[in-house]
């Protein structure tokens, strides 16, 4: 009798080892978020005081327990690159050029605003470089912080968002089905 006991347990033993259990990996969408304000705060030369989204700092410490490292040398020289940048990129959307797109990068809006070729190649350049940064920062925040990279879509998106809510009055963005929203 034991020993049917045994075969029966060593059989169930066997079948529960042939189990594939799901592992869901934790995104961690609101320590990214507070990353981002972080980020895109310091890019445009903002005090924490003057963001529009920072929350009591007694409310920070409760509602973020999972925190993202954004301080790498990688993320910080990028920052830094972006920050030189910005009176540029902040020119390009004030001018109508570029908007912020729904998907975290800048895009080309209306080129007819820079009617000279030079001017036009500039805003261009200008462009890249701070696409090009912008794409490495997604990347380096979701590897420093061994994020899948699967995920990075999901950090362009709250980028996207932070971005969005950054702009001065008159700047462009771009909705969710792709059209041109001006910020009132």
């Amino acid at each position: 009798m034991k020993k049917r006991h045994w075969a029966g347990f060593l059989w169930m033993l066997a079948l529960v080892g042939c189990v594939t259990i799901p592992i869901n990996i934790y995104f961690p969408a609101a320590a990214i978020e507070n990353a981002a304000e972080k980020i895109e705060t310091e890019v445009r030369g903002a005090t924490p005081e003057q963001s529009s989204r920072v929350a009591p700092s007694f409310f920070i410490q409760r509602a973020y327990a999972v925190d993202v490292n954004v301080e790498t040398p990688k993320i910080r020289k990028i920052v830094e690159s972006r920050k030189a940048r910005f009176p540029q990129v902040d020119q390009m959307l004030s001018d109508g050029f570029a908007g912020e797109g729904n998907n975290g990068y800048l895009k080309e809006k209306d080129r007819g605003v820079y009617g000279d070729l030079k001017k036009l190649a500039d805003a261009r350049r200008v462009t890249a470089e701070e696409n090009k940064d912008r794409k490495e920062l997604y990347l380096e925040i979701v590897r420093a912080n061994n994020i899948p990279e699967e995920k990075v879509k999901e950090v362009e998106k709250i980028f996207a968002e932070t971005n969005r809510g950054k702009l001065k009055a008159g700047q462009y963005y771009e909705d969710e089905t792709g059209a041109w929203v001006k910020k009132g």
